[in-house]
């Protein structure tokens, strides 16, 4: 299945609540269409390199939002904890 539109965003980490709440408006079909499945999460090289921690809370809330994830970090260097 191809990423719903905006999947590529972040949540917004700072500044106004409006921006948060849009966001999450705007994913809560996807939040009810995939609750209880399994969702692969393909993590590219910019992701983890550039904005590893931004990367890894976005697959949490994926996680608290009741979605199982797959993490795939196609050939990225050894991420660190």
């Amino acid at each position: 299945r191809s990423a719903p539109p905006g999947a590529s965003r972040h949540l917004p980490r700072e500044g106004g609540g409006v921006d948060r709440a849009q966001v999450l408006v705007e994913a809560l079909p996807y939040i009810k269409r995939f609750h209880g499945q399994v969702v692969v999460v393909k993590v590219g090289g910019n992701a983890i390199e550039q904005r590893k921690e931004e990367t890894l809370l976005d697959v949490v809330l994926l996680r608290y939002v009741g979605m199982a994830t797959a993490v795939d970090l196609e050939a990225v260097p050894l991420v660190e904890a």
